[in-house]
């Protein structure tokens, strides 16, 4: 199981999360919920200084989605990455 830390986001015209991408390149999101589901690739999104928070699978209303929580609140800190 690599990890690949996540620098950027695709994001939808609604401000979906549909890609996500860094060194590694860039990977859908339903590759990388299957990636992550399967236990084949680690994504997270790496802090200065060290450690990082781990980009989750979550179900919601309309199916699965992608997020990630560095601040403690309830919304999708995923969102606030720069555009892939």
């Amino acid at each position: 199981m690599a990890e690949r830390p996540v620098y950027r986001t695709g994001k939808d015209r609604f401000g979906n999360i549909v890609a996500l991408a860094g060194e590694f390149g860039t990977v859908s999101h339903a590759d990388a919920i299957s990636d992550i589901e399967h236990g084949v690739e680690v994504y997270f999104v790496p802090f200065d200084g060290g450690g990082g928070a781990a980009i989750q699978v979550a179900d919601g209303q309309f199916g699965k989605y992608l997020r990630a929580n560095w601040d403690g609140q309830q919304r999708n800190n995923l969102v606030d990455l720069p555009d892939a």
